[in-house]
């Protein structure tokens, strides 16, 4: 387990993070494929990011193209850099701390 596991919902998170790649087109299908999430689930979360500003849409033929707003791609910069960050922190475990005790 991760330190970002215990303080972030990993798909909602990578979802946000996949939208910062600006050189692939997303839609939600293919966005649910990489973030590794269930179509319904996905279609729920681009609905509230919508909500909150965070990604625009434009509907092209029978799909919905999704672009972060400069709002989203302040948080997902942010989130990617805690991300990032949180993997580069080493947990102590049990055995550590009984062998540094000894």
């Amino acid at each position: 387990m991760k330190i970002s596991d215990l303080f972030l919902k990993t798909k909602t998170s990578r979802m946000l993070i996949l939208l910062k790649d600006t050189s692939n087109e997303w839609y939600i299908s293919k966005l649910a494929k990489r973030a590794d999430a269930t179509y319904v689930y996905t279609t729920k979360i681009v609905r509230q990011m919508e909500q909150f500003g965070l990604i625009k849409s434009n509907i092209r033929g029978r799909e919905k193209l999704i672009k972060l707003t400069e709002r989203g791609l302040s948080l997902a910069s942010s989130l990617d850099g805690f991300v990032k960050k949180s993997e580069n922190t080493h947990l102590i475990t049990e055995t550590e701390i009984f062998i540094s005790n000894d």
